[in-house]
């Protein structure tokens, strides 16, 4: 992985943090989804995919959440993006989400 794309993946991120933060929460899936993809197997890319799942469930878009997570615990992630997905999995917030 070069710097340049961290740095980009990183930049993405925080985009979409700051977004999220405003509550544009459709810019922040943007660019949660271009943040994913600029490093896709990176642990940047990983956060990216779970914030965007996050952001999904808090607009009630539970199968699409479902979808980020499934594809976040088949990849290989540090141990704190894994259980964070697997928190998000099994939400009682969605009966529709709990065991993917």
């Amino acid at each position: 992985m070069s710097d340049r794309v961290a740095v980009r993946a990183w930049l993405l991120l925080t985009k979409g943090d700051a977004q999220r933060l405003e509550g544009n929460r459709d810019e922040a899936r943007t660019q949660y989804e271009l943040g994913h993809q600029a490093d896709p197997g990176s642990t940047l890319g990983q956060q990216a995919t779970l914030r965007l799942a996050r952001t999904n469930f808090e607009m009630r878009e539970f199968a699409q959440a479902v979808s980020d997570v499934s594809g976040l615990l088949a990849a290989l992630q540090v141990p704190e993006i894994r259980v964070a997905a697997l928190l998000l999995q099994g939400s009682p917030a969605s009966p529709g989400m709990a065991g993917g």
